[in-house]
């Protein structure tokens, strides 16, 4: 009987999302306003309107979800018109979407990460890792935090996904120098 209350204690606990990962909200918030800016450097030919699509495991969907709602309730963005936002969880097959310009990837374990990484590379879509652990696995860009905030470019991975940024954004970024796994 104990051993049947523990399980469905663990299940509820699992269920409520107890298991989530803690977010710092300013850097949530630093996000919120640079990638907007950084997909706006990005010289790759795309068609249509810009489309972001914010990856995360299923624990974090209100994480992932109040970050999109604050790219997209940003005034002093020029992108708040022309820029949609989604959400989605890394189950999703992304490579079957067409309109996807950059990948948000909020953290997760590697394999589900390459596994992310090599559908990118493949579309030549544009990732930005909430984590710069992350630049390990070969995601492109994630954010420097210290006395001021730097974009923080994994130049490897920009070659091979063939994805050509703004000459501007390499010379004020942090270069990520070491190997991908």
């Amino acid at each position: 009987m104990k051993k049947i209350r523990f399980l469905v204690i663990l299940l509820l606990v699992g269920l409520t999302g107890a298991f989530a990962r803690i977010y710092d909200e300013g850097l949530l918030a630093i996000y919120a306003k640079i990638v907007p800016k950084l997909m706006a450097l990005d010289h790759t030919p795309r068609r249509g309107r810009p489309h972001l699509v914010i990856l995360h495991e299923p624990a974090d969907v209100k994480t992932a979800r109040k970050l999109a709602a604050m790219i997209g309730n940003d005034p002093s963005s020029t992108h708040r018109s022309s820029l949609k936002v989604e959400v989605d969880t890394y189950a999703k097959n992304i490579c079957e979407r067409k309109e996807v310009a950059a990948l948000f990837l909020l953290p997760t374990d590697g394999k589900t990460l390459s596994k992310a990484l090599v559908c990118a590379k493949k579309r030549h879509i544009l990732t930005f890792a909430y984590d710069p652990a992350m630049l390990r696995y070969g995601a492109d860009l994630s954010v420097y935090p210290g006395e001021r905030i730097y974009p923080y470019a994994n130049l490897d991975a920009l070659k091979r996904h063939g994805i050509r940024l703004d000459p501007f954004l390499l010379n004020i970024a942090k270069i990520y120098r070491e190997k991908i796994r």
